[in-house]
C-alpha cells in the first residue's frame, strides 16, 4: 500500500510540472496579447459591463476621444505663441521713416482690419450720429424731405404722359415686334425677355438671355432695322447675374443723350449712358433695393447738371419709388429708396397709374373699393442745413492698446465732376475724417495716411464731419462703406 501511494503522489508531480508548462506558456502568451491589446482590456475590463448595452458603449468612446482632443487643444493653447508681425505696404514704408517704429514698441504687434457697409447700426454710435442711415441702399445722406398729398377727384386724370398698370401686356415679351434679323451675338441662345423703350428720338432694345445657370444681358441702340450695341458679350460694360436667380427684365429710360440703362431682378445692374460713354451705377440698385425684382419705369427730370431720376414699378403691388441724385454735377451720385413711404401712404390703395407732373413731383392715380384718388409725392430735397456726422462705436473690441490707423478705403460720393465712382480728392471742404484712440482724443486725417497714437489708449473710433451746400438743397453726401480701416496693437 505505502508503495501505491509513492506512485500516485509521484503522478501527481508529474501532471503538476506539465500543467505548470503550460501556464508559463500562457502567461507569457497573455502577457503579449496584453501589450498588443491595450485597447481591448480597456475594453472588455472598463467598457464591457453587464449593465452597458452596445450603443452606450458606443456613446462612451466617443465621449472618451472628446475627452482626450479636449486635453490635446487646452494643452497647445497654453503654449506660447508665435507673433507674426503683419502690416500693409504703405504702413511698412513709413515705419522706416518714422521715430515711433514699431520696433520700439517693445511688445508682439499686428494689425487689424475693420469694415462696415452700413448694412445696419451695429458699429454706430447711433446718439452722436445724425446723418440719415437709409437701410435698402445701406448708405448715409442728408435726411431726404418730401411730402405726400392726396387729392379727390371725379374721373381724375393724370398727365398724357401717365403710364397705367392696367394694361396687362406681357411687358417682358417685345421679341415679336424686334426687326429681323437678331443681332449675331444672340444666334443659338434661349431669349428669356425682350423690350424696347423709347427715349426722345431713339429706341433701345434689350434681350435677356439663359447664360449657364445665370442671366445675360445684350442691349442695343435700335436704329431702324439696325442694332448698334451698347453692352453684349463683347463690350467692355457686360450685364450678368452671379446669383443664379432668374427672372430679370431689362428697361432704359431718359433722354437721347442721357439715360439710364437697368437691369432688375433678384439683383440689380445698371449703367448710365451720358454724351456716348456708359458708367456703371450698379452700386446704387442692391439686393435690398430690388426686393426680388420688378418690372421698372425711369423718368428723368431736368436737365443736363440738375438731372435728378426716379425709378417706379410698372407691376400692380410692388410698389417702388427709388430716387437718384447728380449732386449739381454730370454723374449720379446717390440713390435713396423711398418704397416704403410710398406703401406706408397708401394705407392698402392700389395704384393704377402715374405720370410725372411739374420739376419734382409725380402723381399716383390710386384705388379703393371704387374710390379713385390722386396722390402727389412733392420731393424737397435734402435737410441739409447744418453740419452732420456719423461716428463709429469701439471697434477695437480685442481692447489691446492702439499704436496706430489707417482708412485705406472710403466709398462716399460728394460734389465731383469727374469719371469716377467714389470720391478720392482728399482733404476736401465737404468732409473731414477724424480717427480717435477715446472720444476726447480725434485726429484729422486723409484716406491711405497713416495716423500715430501714444499707445496708452485701448480704444479706436471713426468720425466723417459732412458739410451742407447752403445754395443747392437737391445735395446730399452719399457714404455707403467704409472697407479697410487697418489699426496696429500691441499684445
Amino acid at each position: 500500500m505505502p508503495t501505491a501511494k509513492k506512485k500516485k503522489i509521484s503522478s501527481k508531480k508529474t501532471i503538476s510540472k506539465k500543467t505548470q508548462g503550460k501556464k508559463v506558456t500562457t502567461k507569457k502568451a497573455s502577457s503579449q496579447r496584453k501589450k498588443k491589446n491595450s485597447w481591448a482590456f480597456f475594453e472588455k475590463k472598463i467598457i464591457n459591463l453587464p449593465i452597458v448595452k452596445k450603443e452606450e458603449r458606443t456613446l462612451l468612446i466617443i465621449t472618451f476621444l472628446i475627452f482626450c482632443l479636449t486635453l490635446i487643444i487646452f494643452w497647445e493653447i497654453r503654449k506660447p505663441q508665435t507673433v507674426i508681425v503683419v502690416m500693409p505696404p504703405e504702413a511698412a514704408a513709413n515705419n522706416q521713416e518714422k521715430n515711433n517704429d514699431i520696433t520700439k514698441i517693445g511688445a508682439p504687434v499686428y494689425w487689424y482690419s475693420f469694415g462696415d457697409s452700413f448694412t445696419s447700426s451695429a458699429r454706430l454710435n447711433t446718439e452722436q450720429t445724425d446723418m440719415y442711415l437709409e437701410d435698402s441702399v445701406a448708405a448715409f445722406m442728408f435726411p431726404p424731405q418730401y411730402d405726400f398729398v392726396f387729392r379727390d377727384c371725379v374721373n381724375c386724370q393724370l398727365a398724357e404722359n401717365n403710364i397705367s398698370l392696367l394694361n396687362k401686356s406681357d411687358y417682358r415679351n417685345d421679341l415679336a415686334s424686334m426687326p429681323s434679323p437678331l443681332p449675331i451675338e444672340l444666334e443659338g441662345k434661349e431669349i428669356l425677355a425682350a423690350k424696347i423703350d423709347n427715349l426722345t428720338e431713339k429706341k433701345i432694345a434689350s434681350f435677356v438671355v439663359r447664360d449657364g445657370s445665370e442671366e445675360r444681358a445684350f442691349v442695343y441702340f435700335l436704329n431702324g432695322n439696325n442694332y448698334e450695341p451698347l453692352i453684349t458679350n463683347k463690350t467692355e460694360e457686360k450685364i450678368i447675374t452671379k446669383y443664379g436667380r432668374q427672372g430679370g427684365i431689362v428697361t432704359a429710360g431718359g433722354s437721347d443723350d442721357n439715360f439710364i440703362i437697368l437691369y432688375s431682378g433678384y439683383e440689380g445692374s445698371a449703367y448710365h449712358y451720358l454724351a456716348g460713354k456708359l458708367y456703371d451705377i450698379s452700386k446704387f440698385f442692391s439686393i435690398r433695393v430690388m426686393n426680388e425684382g420688378f418690372m421698372p419705369y425711369i423718368i428723368k427730370q431736368g436737365e443736363g447738371n440738375e438731372t435728378i431720376w426716379y425709378v417706379l414699378s410698372q407691376e400692380e403691388g410692388k410698389n417702388r419709388l427709388v430716387k437718384l441724385w447728380q449732386n449739381g454735377g454730370r454723374h449720379i451720385k446717390g440713390s435713396v429708396d423711398l418704397s416704403l413711404p410710398l406703401s406706408q401712404q397708401l394705407a392698402g390703395r392700389t395704384i393704377t397709374a402715374f405720370a410725372s407732373s411739374d420739376e419734382g413731383d409725380i402723381d399716383f392715380l390710386t384705388t379703393l373699393d371704387g374710390r379713385e384718388e390722386v396722390l402727389t409725392f412733392y420731393d424737397k430735397g435734402f435737410d441739409n442745413n447744418k453740419v452732420r456726422q456719423v461716428v463709429s462705436k469701439n471697434i477695437n473690441t480685442k481692447n489691446y492698446p492702439v499704436y496706430k490707423a489707417i482708412i485705406k478705403s472710403l466709398g462716399v460720393c460728394l460734389i465731383e465732376d469727374e469719371d469716377i465712382s467714389y470720391h478720392t480728392s482728399f482733404p476736401n471742404d465737404q468732409i473731414d475724417i477724424y480717427i480717435g484712440d477715446s472720444m476726447s482724443n480725434f485726429k484729422k486725417i486723409v484716406p491711405k495716411s497713416e495716423v500715430s497714437f501714444s499707445g496708452n489708449n485701448h480704444e479706436l473710433y471713426f468720425r466723417l464731419v459732412f458739410y451742407p451746400t447752403s445754395e443747392n438743397i437737391n445735395y446730399s453726401p452719399w457714404l455707403d462703406n467704409i472697407n479697410d480701416l487697418a489699426y496696429l496693437v500691441s499684445f
